[in-house]
């Protein structure tokens, strides 16, 4: 879903961007031109997304990480860059989305996926492997949670009744809290799995 949404935005096609906008959902007059205003700045976004979705899988790949070291550092800092082109334009892009209050989200998650990258980044660095992965696994939860959030702008409007628009931030903090809480929950459970080895 959220890769042929980024590949829209790349395009530029403005009757493309114009239907995946939150905005088309409310059916709004100005569906996409907060993106059609500032489009060299969506694009380079919505370019780095694309990126990034394909790095991922591929730097979580086990049969990748044994079979060629290279293909997953490369991959690995393919993710951690895109990923960081990711959170800071995406913290001038808040300001200028269809969400209203997105900008407090928006710093959180790009506070919270820098640090992670950062900390991921220092135990590798440190040849802490166990530790690296789980702070890689934490930090592409924090990016994903941007993905999480498409869906559940439409789950907090039929819930709450609120525009799509106006579900933005609701759902926004939301999707952060689950991907966050979830990885946490399911990096505890592996703990207690290879405990019990």
């Amino acid at each position: 879903m959220f890769l042929p949404y980024s590949l829209a935005i790349v395009s530029g096609y403005e009757a493309a961007i114009q239907t995946v906008s939150s905005g088309a959902l409310d059916k709004a007059a100005d569906a996409g031109q907060h993106i059609m205003d500032h489009l060299s700045l969506w694009q380079l976004h919505a370019a780095n997304a694309v990126l990034y979705l394909c790095a991922t899988p591929i730097q979580f790949l086990p049969s990748v990480r044994k079979r060629s070291l290279p293909l997953h550092r490369a991959s690995g800092y393919l993710f951690l860059s895109t990923g960081t082109v990711l959170a800071f334009s995406g913290l001038i892009m808040a300001p200028l989305s269809e969400f209203p209050g997105f900008v407090p989200p928006s710093v959180a998650l790009a506070v919270i996926w820098v640090l992670f990258g950062g900390v991921a980044m220092w135990k590798i660095k440190k040849k802490r492997v166990q530790e690296h992965r789980e702070w890689m696994v934490r930090v592409a939860a924090a990016g994903y949670s941007v993905i999480l959030t498409r869906p559940l702008v439409i789950a907090v409007h039929l819930v709450s009744g609120l525009s799509h628009r106006a579900a933005g931030q609701s759902a926004t903090w939301l999707s952060l809290l689950i991907m966050v809480a979830g990885t946490e929950m399911y990096i505890q459970s592996r703990h207690r799995l290879d405990s019990n080895v």
